[in-house]
């Protein structure tokens, strides 16, 4: 899968890249400056973030699932438990998985909703900024409102590009690592 999809997908993202560089320049050099300094930044960022959110919801499933695994341990043996009179552990193990589970949901949602937060305002924050200087230069005559409004259409693809550049990135050393330990 790393050879063949994810490298797919990097050369897929390294063209929408390039494609949306050169348009920009294109259209207008000196607004390329503001959206390549501030696209990748957030690409890079939702990319991390996207990583953090995927590792506590794995770790909160990894929880749910060793206390439905103990609770049917413990009801499967209970007259073992019951004759040896450790229901209050028990109880008190199970409380505290669960305990556990709730606060793990809890951090998963706090971090979905950073997340999406996080994207719509930096997203908003950038296209912003490009119709902004874009919009001066509309006003001094450098570029009509069609450029600017394709201008920031190559932005948002020059931000997919490098989200998708990074994730595969990613992948690939999560998958030359996992090849190491199979084959090393």
């Amino acid at each position: 899968e790393i050879l063949t999809t994810t490298l797919a997908n990097t050369i897929r993202s390294a063209c929408s890249v390039s494609f949306a560089t050169l348009n920009m320049i294109r259209i207008n050099p000196s607004l390329l400056g503001l959206s390549v300094s501030v696209v990748p930044l957030i690409g890079s960022a939702a990319v991390v973030l996207n990583k953090f959110v995927k590792k506590v919801t794995a770790k909160q499933s990894e929880v749910k699932a060793q206390a439905a695994s103990f609770a049917e341990e413990r009801i499967s043996h209970i007259a073992t438990v019951k004759t040896s009179c450790r229901e209050a552990d028990e109880v008190d193990q199970y409380d505290h998985l669960q305990l556990e589970a709730a606060r793990l949901g809890r951090a998963v949602s706090l971090a979905k909703g950073t997340f999406i937060g996080f994207m719509f305002a930096a997203s908003s924050g950038a296209l912003f900024l490009v119709f902004q200087t874009g919009g001066k230069a509309v006003s001094a005559g450098r570029m009509t409102s069609g450029q600017l409004t394709s201008f920031a259409t190559y932005t948002f693809l020059l931000g997919l590009g490098t989200s998708g550049i990074m994730k595969a990135s990613s992948e690939m050393a999560q998958g030359i690592v996992c090849a190491g330990r199979m084959y090393g």
